[in-house]
């Protein structure tokens, strides 16, 4: 994939940095005798710069003309500026990724400020902001850590489908059985299989011979 124009020149700046940082300055300068980061140092730390002043050596400028509504236009946006000011060329300077907040110079020197009328950008649209790094890897797979959790989940959980029916609870006062009706029988138990018959062959046998025997007599 062949390079952009934005991607080569990142890539001479970067180059040119490191060149600087790792080689210029810790070579020996052939008119000094010394390497020009051990001359610079010598003196001691460089004393820091004023916010204030770090900040203008980063802000823009653009020229415009006060119109007679006392008012200028900057990339779409309006602002209000000193009446004074009406038809003068004046300077304004500002954040690039601010233009809310604009400075008003006329040959030089400091006039105020230009109060936002209309705003509609509020970033300067030559304006580039570096992209986010890319996140640092942890080295932590999330989706299989979640994907692990769901399968314990599921071998711990109860299969109702093979549980068995649990047995009916005993009455905590049983109750006497009724009693049968009198002058019926009980029904006869089961034979030696298992199976039940309305009437108790045996007995039934007993009455029919006792009968027999009876008649006999008579």
């Amino acid at each position: 994939m062949p390079l952009t124009a934005e991607s080569r020149h990142r890539i001479k700046a970067e180059s040119i940095t490191a060149w600087v940082e790792t080689v210029y300055h810790r070579r020996v300068h052939s008119e000094t005798g010394q390497p020009p980061l051990t001359r610079f140092l010598a003196g001691g730390p460089p004393p820091p710069v004023p916010a204030d002043r770090l900040a203008e050596a980063f802000r823009w400028g653009e020229w415009r003309t006060v119109n007679s509504t006392a008012t200028v236009s900057l990339h779409g946006n309006r602002y209000q500026v000193d009446p004074a000011l009406a038809g003068a060329r004046v300077e304004l300077v500002f954040d690039p990724h601010d233009l809310t907040d604009i400075a008003v110079r006329h040959h030089g020197r400091p006039v105020g400020a230009a109060t936002p009328f209309h705003i509609s950008r509020h970033v300067h649209p030559k304006a580039r902001t570096d992209p986010a790094p890319p996140p640092t890897p942890t080295g932590i797979d999330y989706l299989r850590l979640v994907d692990d959790r769901h399968t314990r989940e599921l071998e711990t959980r109860l299969h109702y489908a093979t549980l068995d029916a649990p047995p009916n609870p005993a009455p905590a006062h049983p109750q006497p059985a009724a009693p049968e009706p009198a002058g019926q029988p009980s029904p006869p138990p089961p034979d030696p299989d298992g199976h039940h018959y309305p009437t108790d062959l045996i007995g039934l046998a007993d009455t029919e011979q006792a009968d027999t025997e009876q008649e006999d007599n008579q």
